[in-house]
């Protein structure tokens, strides 16, 4: 029996060897130039959704992938003759779709080779970029004929350690790739030589150069592919992410499937996406949509979120960026509400928006219902906001009465104003009763500060009592009976309230309700 064992070992350890040694072999003969047959080979395999499980074994050999990538990287570059890459055009689209074929037969062959396998995408984006530099600078020298955006997107993720190197770089540093060329676009290459990481803009994505048509087909083909698979697999979601970023810093057809990608997962797994905070942050100063799509991600790491906030800040001062951001800064309001108090003063751009208003709105009564006195420090910003934006007059009077003690008494005789104007207005519509509600509110607010400030029996409040709509009289009598009681009865009974309304809506969290 246990000669039986040893001989079967022998037998296990002398295939693995036989199998090294076909690999070795293998790897030799294309090093000798023995291309032609290893390429005889594979455009032998059948381009459809089913692989043999032979054919399958000779392609997920990961020296035999690592050689098709090179290969495709090898015959697919700048410094390749036009004619030379159209002759090789049909064996390059076989090499990709078989690829792309064992990707979704067998995943885990890919695993290993990822690397080279991203490696040859961002390639292929490199020499897009190149070659449509070339293209513009061939048609005109000045740099507003070019569709092309470069920026320093340092760190923007984790770099791949390329296995080929594009042959008209002399290094993978983007911008030695770049000063290589300078004899061919040395108009432009004063603007990006300093770039820590190139970005690619083509506009025109039907090109008619057939090499970068090629070079689009290949890294969008490719991506898409593995793109289609995360879903199925989170192990190659988790190691893919790092080279999604890279990717996504080239402005080309892959940016916005990069996006929509991204998109779909943090919706499915959040968890996995959460542990990449910054590096979503560093991405989306350069694609300020993506700021909207990270904020779910606040509840599974809030940490990284809170520890980023003045990077989020600095972001916000870019138009552009504010109302992604602002969603962000929502949900952290709703948990640390305090570390938001020293950026209200950056913060308070968005009432110059009518579109941001209404959350900023949002994100302060949730402020001011802890600290009162936050809103004291921008009282004179909310009311110039709304001498220039009647729509703010909806929302922020009763905010504005949320102020601490020492703004009560300037915060009362604004609002006092404001509904003396209303007072005037005749006729009023349906739109300036909601306004007046607001004003109401704002008392209401003032009066659980400064209650001395406050008199029910006020002609101008007495006036709408008589000469309001039912909307405005139903408020007030609400208003007329809780001004009976004292501040802190009437925080008792909001409270209780809020309770009564979160029991019956189970986790639905309520504001302050009248």
């Amino acid at each position: 029996m246990n000669n039986n064992s040893e001989n079967e070992d022998n037998n296990i350890n002398n295939n693995d060897s036989n199998n090294q040694d076909n690999q070795n072999n293998l790897e030799n003969n294309y090093n000798n130039n023995d291309e032609e047959e290893f390429l005889n080979k594979i455009i032998k395999i059948r381009i459809d959704n089913f692989l043999e499980e032979e054919e399958k074994l000779f392609l997920a050999n990961g020296e035999n992938l690592k050689i098709i990538f090179k290969i495709l990287c090898e015959k697919n570059n700048n410094q390749i003759e036009e004619n030379d890459i159209i002759e090789f055009r049909e064996t390059t689209l076989t090499l990709v779709t078989l690829i792309c074929n064992l990707l979704k037969n067998d995943i885990e062959s890919f695993i290993p080779v990822l690397d080279e396998f991203y490696s040859t995408i961002i390639f292929m984006l490199k020499e897009l970029y190149l070659s449509s530099i070339n293209s513009t600078s061939s048609v005109a020298s000045s740099s507003s004929s070019s569709s092309l955006s470069i920026h320093n997107t340092s760190g923007g993720g984790k770099k791949s350690n390329s296995f080929y190197k594009s042959p008209t770089s002399d290094s993978e540093d983007d911008s030695s790739f770049l000063s290589t060329q300078r004899n061919v676009i040395s108009p432009i290459i004063n603007r990006i030589k300093k770039s820590e990481n190139i970005r690619l803009s083509t506009n025109n994505t039907q090109s008619n150069n057939p090499r970068q048509q090629l070079y689009n087909i290949i890294s969008v083909t490719m991506l898409g592919t593995v793109c289609l698979l995360f879903p199925s697999n989170e192990k190659l979601l988790s190691k893919s992410i790092p080279f999604l970023f890279e990717i996504g810093h080239y402005k080309s057809q892959t940016q916005s499937l990069i996006i929509s990608t991204i998109s779909s997962e943090i919706i499915n797994r959040p968890k996995i996406l959460s542990n990449y905070v910054l590096e979503f942050i560093k991405f989306s100063k350069d694609n300020p949509n993506v700021f909207s799509i990270i904020a779910s991600l606040y509840q599974y790491n809030k940490q990284d979120f809170e520890k980023n906030l003045n990077v989020l800040i600095e972001c916000f001062k870019e138009p552009e960026s504010r109302i992604g951001i602002l969603s962000i800064i929502s949900e952290i309001s709703k948990v640390s509400p305090l570390i938001i108090i020293p950026y209200l003063k950056v913060l308070k751009l968005s009432l110059s928006q009518v579109s941001l208003s209404s959350q900023f709105s949002i994100i302060l009564k949730i402020l001011a219902q802890k600290y009162p006195f936050t809103i004291s420090t921008i009282s004179s910003d909310l009311i110039s906001a709304m001498d220039n934006n009647d729509s703010l007059k909806y929302s922020l009077p009763e905010i504005l009465g949320m102020c601490g003690p020492d703004k009560t008494k300037l915060v009362y005789q604004y609002l006092y104003s404001l509904l003396k104007k209303q007072q005037e207005k005749a006729p009023r519509s349906s739109e300036d009763d909601h306004i007046v509600v607001s004003i109401l509110k704002g008392f209401k607010s003032i009066y659980k500060t400064s209650p001395n400030l406050i008199n029910i029996r006020d002609p101008l409040l007495q006036y709408f009592s008589t000469n309001g709509s039912e909307f405005i009289l139903s408020f007030l009598n609400t208003l007329v009976d809780e001004f009976t009681l004292s501040p802190q009865q009437i925080d008792d009974m909001e409270q209780q309230q809020q309770q009564l309304q979160l029991h019956n809506n189970n986790n639905y969290t309520t504001t302050r309700k009248i």
